[in-house]
């Protein structure tokens, strides 16, 4: 990597997947938009999906020549910020397709999810704060404090929408910066048992009586999902109901084996999978360009992840590696998610294939991170920073390097 040179490698990977992913909104949407504005067009989506394309492209040049090291600063100042929007979607929320997540700005032409920002923002906060605070990476008061308060803050208002899918990246991921930032291990260890006693109650204190359908809890929907894995065959019929649109994106997924229908000629799309352009769409990809395409898919996002680790490897201070490890960490979590609940491997949750699925925030805010990425990129050093920096803990994060 060359001093002051932005990471070209991984702007090439990253629009080299937006586009593809606009081609296949081209393709999978054209019914989902005729039928969601009552016949009166089928581009619907992807007109957005373009806008949102370019509004991200607008905003990479502004953010590679900013200083990371002076944006950062202000991180605490608009992590408040996204809060307070968090808690604006419980005021004046809009809802679509039953979930209250978006906000109305009166200058965008399209409604945000303050949600998907926040998954920036938040670890960029939390990387400032150990960043600022690596010297008491084992102190209670200094160190897991501050991070579990911002943490519970954050979910819970999430949590209000409600929005487990998103609960589902950034709990996970800022784990990751909490290992990769030197913490007490301990501490990781109550986090994540707090967290798989969060899910085994959740399971359990949401259930409902079907007859009862006007008095369902908030989080019914989780439950359904994932009971629906443990059901007997007493109950395929219910089952079903639940699981119909991973059941059709597995049909979807194993036509390939047959014949590949090439770009827009799946038939599972028409509805059989409802409103495809979002989560499912891995299937309908699949289902059109073949299994190997979907290999290829993979190579991209693990490429994606290697550049991102390549920059935590070469950057010179501890901001820019946690960073580099979120931004990695995240795409290849929710790539493995969605295609997870593609393949009916996982029951499921909502979240959208990373720069290929239609969903504008989720875009833009995955498009908004790399970029700050970039940005970073440009102070990476010529060699590999040595990172076995004694006095911060025993955790030995090597183990992250690429040789």
């Amino acid at each position: 990597m060359d001093k002051k040179t932005i990471d070209y490698k991984l702007l090439f990977a990253v629009y080299l997947l937006v586009i593809f992913g606009m081609v296949m909104i081209s393709s999978v949407s054209v019914y989902s938009s005729y039928t969601f504005t009552n016949q009166e067009e089928n581009s619907y989506f992807l007109v957005r999906n373009i806008a949102h394309i370019l509004i991200s492209t607008v905003l990479l040049f502004a953010i590679v020549k900013l200083d990371y090291k002076k944006l950062v600063k202000f991180s605490p100042v608009v992590m408040w910020m996204w809060i307070l929007s968090l808690i604006s979607v419980l005021l004046f929320w809009k809802i679509i397709n039953w979930a209250r997540w978006w906000l109305d700005i009166p200058i965008l032409p399209f409604a945000i999810q303050p949600a998907e920002f926040v998954k920036v923002w938040v670890i960029i906060f939390l990387a400032y704060l150990f960043w600022r605070k690596i010297k008491n990476a084992w102190d209670f008061k200094y160190w897991f404090l501050p991070y579990i308060v911002t943490m519970f803050l954050v979910l819970w208002l999430i949590w209000m929408q409600p929005d487990f899918g998103s609960i589902l990246v950034i709990a996970p991921v800022s784990w990751i910066i909490f290992f990769v930032a030197w913490g007490n291990f301990k501490h990781l260890l109550l986090l994540i048992a707090s967290w798989i006693l969060l899910l085994v109650w959740v399971y359990n204190a949401w259930k409902y009586d079907p007859s009862a359908w006007e008095e369902r809890p908030a989080f019914w929907y989780i439950y359904d999902r994932f009971n629906s894995f443990l059901w007997t065959e007493e109950d395929e019929t219910k089952k079903s109901d639940i699981q119909y649109q991973q059941d059709q994106a597995v049909i979807a997924i194993w036509t390939w084996w047959l014949s590949w229908v090439w770009f827009w000629n799946s038939v599972q799309k028409f509805w059989y999978i409802p409103e495809v352009q979002w989560d499912f769409i891995y299937s309908v990809y699949i289902e059109e360009l073949g299994f190997v395409w979907g290999l290829f898919l993979l190579f991209m996002y693990f490429y994606i992840a290697f550049r991102g680790l390549q920059i935590y490897r070469y950057s010179k201070d501890d901001f820019a590696r946690y960073y580099a490890i979120w931004v990695s960490s995240r795409i290849l979590l929710q790539a493995f998610v969605n295609i997870s609940v593609n393949l009916k491997l996982l029951p499921n949750t909502g979240i959208t294939l990373p720069f290929i699925s239609y969903w504008g925030s989720s875009l833009m805010s995955l498009m908004i991170a790399v970029w700050f990425l970039l940005s970073i990129s440009k102070n990476t050093e010529n060699t590999p920073v040595s990172l076995n920096r004694k006095g911060r803990g025993s955790i030995d994060t090597s183990v992250f390097m690429i040789r």
